[in-house]
């Protein structure tokens, strides 16, 4: 009777130590899974950045210019957090309302674009950046429609720098 005992206890055994395994390798899994849309949240606020800077290098060169530029950021959604909102200017510019919403984060130094919630874009990373050869009035906030920002970039003879506003 014990040898009877003995094996079924080595089943369960094995039973209990294949089920933790399972559960380790989803866990991983979901881990893994979970890194990777991340990562591809941060090249998203990466290649808007880039875009977005390449339209007004290509709007700085020309003698006169006026369009709008479309991104495309990861936004939020019902089971996902993204971007709500992109702001441009000065933060120095900005209402106390919208300065606290950067508040905690120090590497706004001479940044004139940021991304609302900045937690959200590569963890604090790259919320914000330099745009160059860009003159934006004031402070403003563009929210994100199904994942497109529009802005509207203009550039006439008489003026050196590219003007960034809503559309």
């Amino acid at each position: 009777m014990t040898k009877r005992g003995q094996e079924s206890f080595s089943m369960s055994f094995g039973s209990i130590f294949s089920i933790f395994i399972i559960a380790v390798i989803v866990a991983i899994a979901f881990y893994a899974i979970s890194h990777f849309l991340n990562l591809n949240k941060c090249a998203q606020v990466g290649l808007f950045y880039n875009d977005l800077q390449k339209e007004i290098d290509k709007a700085w060169t020309s003698s006169i210019y006026k369009d709008n530029f479309v991104g495309n950021l990861p936004q939020s959604g019902a089971l996902r957090s993204g971007i709500k909102e992109v702001c441009f200017g000065n933060l120095n510019s900005a209402s106390v309302t919208e300065q606290e919403k950067f508040s905690g984060f120090t590497s706004l130094k001479n940044a004139n674009i940021f991304v609302f919630p900045p937690e959200n874009a590569c963890n604090g990373k790259s919320f914000s950046r330099v745009l160059k050869n860009a003159e934006i009035r004031g402070f403003f906030c563009i929210a994100l429609e199904n994942g497109k920002i529009i802005v509207k970039l203009e550039k006439s003879p008489t003026e050196e720098l590219v003007k960034l506003s809503k559309p």
